[in-house]
């Protein structure tokens, strides 16, 4: 059982840290931060041997992996507003977490930006709406690798720093327990080590001991 406490605490330390590690490159291919991504990352508890970085969002994979997202209007058009607060299809101009909860323009509705594209280039202002074929988008967004192992990846390094918090949460459980049942206040591991092997994957970590 108290094996069981320690891995669960010292997993979810290591969770908020790899979280810490990652937030700040979860950015668009510009640089910019991608606030939504980044409040929305997690790390969650899977059981007493693993803890895993997961972000609800599904378009996160396109932003992460580089993809084309994948066309979903009825008319073969790619349709944006450029305020997205008046974008009827989004929520206070918030995307939603779930593909499930995503909606098309009605036909009222793509109608009505028709006629504010025309009205707009009929005052010489750019159009509020953007329509485009999604033919003309030939290649994809490049990837931000915020859960890459590799240099520029938000998990590079990470295995060491993991070690580390492995080490310095072990000793701090031991020493407490020492101190519970023998009233010890201090000691030195023998050969500074903890007896754990910290596996950093992809958007993961697994603990063995």
């Amino acid at each position: 059982m108290a094996d069981e406490v320690f891995q669960r605490r010292l997993l979810r330390a290591l969770g908020k840290a790899a979280a810490n590690r990652v937030r700040p490159k979860i950015v668009s291919y510009k640089g910019k931060p991608i606030r939504a991504l980044q409040r929305a990352l997690k790390s969650v508890l899977v059981n007493d041997e693993r803890v895993e970085l997961q972000i609800p969002h599904f378009w996160s994979v396109y932003v992460h992996e580089g993809r084309r997202v994948p066309v979903t209007s009825r008319t073969g058009l790619l349709i944006w507003y450029r305020n997205p607060k008046r974008d009827p299809r989004l929520n206070a101009g918030v995307t939603p977490e779930r593909a499930a909860k995503l909606r098309h323009l009605s036909n009222a509705e793509f109608k009505d930006a028709q006629a504010e594209n025309y009205e707009a280039q009929r005052q010489g202002r750019e159009p509020p709406v953007i329509i485009i074929p999604a033919g003309l988008l030939k290649r994809a967004t490049p990837p931000s690798p915020f859960f890459e192992n590799e240099p520029g990846g938000g998990m590079f390094g990470f295995e060491r720093e993991a070690s580390e918090i492995a080490q310095q949460e072990f000793q701090s459980f031991a020493l407490t327990s020492l101190r519970s049942t023998l009233g010890v206040s201090s000691f030195i591991p023998r050969g500074g080590g903890s007896g754990i092997n910290v596996t950093v994957e992809r958007d993961g970590i697994e603990l063995s001991i």
